[in-house]
């Protein structure tokens, strides 16, 4: 964990003692009333935590995609509502900070630093995420522009003090007629915004999912990013970096799912002994927590990609996207069978707090691109890493860049729109790195691993005919999702020494095992029950 994220761990207290600045009991509380965390906001406003919203190079503390993977995680354990709400923030900032002018992204730096929220208005009603169908105009007028139309279903809509909306700037077809406006609300007139209602959900119920329509609203003709004509270009790799982070959303709510059914088997009785020492409730909490350690090992080292290698974003971020969200939705429901029917309850055990995650999570699927937007992604280009794997000269230098937890990463700035690409060009250093990895000293399961990879091409061979958004091309973007992430556990093994010992490997590649093929069976490892177990009562991460 990083040094802030301890620190702010140490500032909020802890979330199951209801007299902690931010208890499981308050936020619930809230959720239940649909009221914004307005409290949790304003600790993490205190602490600091909004600066690392910010690149360094702007003044703020933002350094390390990695550290700001972690801090989010550890907000979101607490709660996905405010978590979403302040990575909203961020996420209206990327495009700025990609591709803004030097007065927007410092004029953003202060907004933020003075405690803004925001957000990235992309969806309309009537034409959900398809950008290239977008209503919203920007029209040039008198050396200004004025923006018309309605945004619909977006986090911070309604209430955030600044948006960057993507708008159609032209008639001519094609993606060049779409460009992004930065809309600073406090320099905005007073008419021609108009905020929509709050929109109810089943999760996040407190958020501020809502949106905004504008009449003829007046901006300065500085307040286009990048330039006109732009906007899907720096939209589509804003999202390769936001979905990127969203991972340690999911991993902040399997964290507390899962310590929650921990608590519950550790200490509830039946038939003369603990929940916890029943066989089938002991493995199925042990494959849960392995499959946050593989999630985990995912989700750092997509953080670092950010700063080693943005131009691979366009697969692994879709893939991180695609695959973490999905595992912890499994975990919690693995972890609920556990709990049993306090799981449904929304009250009383750890004040409903179970119930919470369960909903919130749900959601982390669906923003950014959902589940099958990813997985189309990553089955349209699975073609050009099928035919160049293993081509990539400084491989080795790049995977030890990506997975040697020793080393930090220098930071120079916040990558520039020109290091990110739509398409990964056929590489894949982690997958390609299985391929011809000395695997001696680890556990036979990865040469099993390797095999399913071989099976992979085969099969690849028969499908790639078919079209990129068909059943079989899917099946094949998530075994390829799978492969990836036991890639990440063996790197990940490989590259820190102190990682080695112990049965988290074997874990691992059982588990992925039997979603690739269902033929290995997953043996309870002791040792990492024993590990999760002393993680949760020295009121630790789950962590590697």
């Amino acid at each position: 964990m990083s040094n802030f994220a301890e620190r702010l761990e140490s500032h909020l207290g802890d979330p199951f003692d209801s007299n902690s600045a931010v208890s499981f009991q308050r936020i619930v509380e809230l959720d239940e009333r649909e009221e914004f965390p307005s409290e949790f906001i304003g600790c993490l406003r205190q602490a600091g935590a909004h600066q690392y919203l910010i690149p360094r190079e702007l003044g703020g503390s933002l350094a390390s995609f990695e550290e700001s993977a972690v801090l989010l995680r550890s907000i979101s354990r607490r709660d996905l509502t405010a978590a979403i709400a302040f990575g909203q923030t961020f996420l209206g900032s990327i495009p700025l900070w990609l591709a803004g002018s030097e007065t927007q992204r410092q004029a953003l730096a202060a907004s933020i630093r003075s405690g803004a929220l925001g957000c990235l208005a992309l969806t309309e009603e009537l034409h959900g995420g398809d950008l290239t169908a977008s209503d919203f105009q920007a029209v040039r007028e008198d050396g200004r522009y004025l923006l018309s139309g309605r945004k619909w279903l977006i986090n911070n809509g309604g209430g955030g003090d600044f948006a960057t909306v993507f708008a159609r700037t032209s008639q001519d077809a094609g993606i060049s007629a779409y460009s992004l406006v930065y809309l600073d609300r406090s320099q905005a007139g007073a008419t021609g915004f108009q905020p929509l209602a709050k929109i109810h959900t089943h999760g996040i119920r407190g958020a501020d999912i809502s949106g905004f329509e504008c009449s003829a609203l007046s901006v300065p003709e500085s307040a286009i990013v990048g330039a006109e004509g732009r906007g899907y270009e720096i939209t589509l790799k804003t999202l390769q970096i936001s979905r990127t982070m969203c991972a340690a959303l999911s991993l902040g709510a399997g964290d507390t799912a899962l310590r929650v059914a921990l608590d519950f088997a550790l200490h509830r009785k039946v038939f003369g002994d603990t929940v916890a020492n029943i066989p089938v409730a002991r493995a199925q909490l042990a494959g849960a927590y392995v499959d946050l350690l593989i999630c985990e090992c995912l989700s750092l080292v997509m953080a670092r990609a950010i700063q080693v290698c943005p131009e691979r974003l366009s697969i692994w971020s879709s893939a991180v996207k695609y695959l973490v969200p999905v595992m912890v939705e499994d975990l919690i429901r693995e972890s609920a069978i556990v709990l049993g029917a306090r799981h449904y309850l929304r009250e009383s055990f750890h004040s409903g707090v179970f119930q919470k995650a369960m909903r919130d999570n749900a959601v982390v699927g669906l923003f950014d691109g959902s589940s099958a937007v990813n997985l189309h992604i990553i089955s349209g280009q699975l073609m050009a890493l099928m035919a160049k794997r293993g081509t990539s000269t400084d491989r080795p230098q790049r995977l030890r860049s990506l997975f040697d937890r020793s080393s930090g990463l220098a930071w120079q700035s916040f990558p520039p729109a020109s290091r990110l690409s739509f398409t990964n060009n056929g590489f894949d250093e982690i997958v390609d790195g299985l391929r011809d990895l000395d695997i001696t000293g680890m556990p036979p399961l990865v040469e099993e691993l390797r095999e399913e990879l071989h099976t992979l091409e085969r099969d690849w061979a028969v499908a790639s005919s078919r079209p990129a958004n068909s059943v079989q091309r899917f099946a094949l973007a998530k075994r390829y999702c799978l492969i990836l992430a036991a890639s990440a556990c063996v790197h990940t093994w490989k590259y820190n020494p102190p990682l080695q010992s112990g049965d988290w490997l074997t874990a691992a590649m059982q588990r992925i095992l039997q979603r690739l093929n269902n033929r290995v069976v997953f043996e309870t490892p002791e040792s990492l029950f024993q590990q999760m177990a002393e993680q949760f009562h020295q009121k630790k991460q789950f962590s590697l």
